[in-house]
């Protein structure tokens, strides 16, 4: 009978050390997902003594996942980031009782699927009139924003100054965009002020 006594404080102690309570969570640096697609988020568990803690040991305690910004991104309580547009967010994990969490960025990518000009017109008489031309990304929340290159077809109708469009004389022409491996084109026309429509 004594025995018992001497195993069960031993057995009791060998549990505990087991069931060492997560003290501690780290998140990745980042979290990086495109739109419309998913990312699991990897998490590091560790007690007071900075020993690292099972996910399964970790899963009796209760963990609430949240996002800073839910049009970003939304995430499931296993942790499954999913990307909803572009943009950057932050991801939290924290404990039911709010004593312990961590957090870091979530970066939502959106390629880039295409551009598009706008047609413009120009008046052209006693006063020089510029328009500032604007090549649109699609979609509005790309990520990505390379370099626009435009070209004048006849310069002898307007002519491209940095990203100002200049008129030189009155008439059509086609005004070409490029950018990230996409080409939209549009027409300016070069009129005189009273023929404004």
């Amino acid at each position: 009978m004594k025995s018992l006594f001497f195993v069960l404080p031993a057995l009791l102690l060998g549990l505990t050390a087991c069931g060492a309570p997560v003290a501690a969570v780290t998140l990745p640096d980042t979290v990086q997902v495109e739109k419309t697609q998913t990312a699991e988020t990897a998490v590091l568990y560790e007690d007071a003594d900075g020993r690292e803690v099972s996910p399964r040991r970790a899963a009796l305690t209760e963990w609430r996942w949240s996002v800073a910004d839910d049009t970003i991104a939304e995430v499931d309580p296993s942790g499954i980031v999913t990307g909803l547009r572009g943009g950057s967010t932050t991801l939290t994990l924290q404990s039911a009782d709010g004593k312990i969490s961590a957090s870091c960025p979530v970066q939502v990518s959106s390629p880039l699927r295409g551009i598009a000009l706008d047609d413009y017109t120009l008046y052209f008489d006693d006063e020089l009139v510029t328009v500032g031309a604007v090549c649109h990304l699609l979609p509005e929340d790309t990520t990505d924003h390379p370099a626009v290159t435009y070209h004048i077809a006849d310069e002898r109708i307007a002519r491209f100054d940095g990203s100002w469009l200049i008129p030189v004389n009155y008439g059509t022409t086609i005004l070409t965009a490029d950018c990230g491996g996409f080409t939209a084109q549009c027409t300016v026309t070069v009129v005189r002020p009273e023929e404004q429509p």
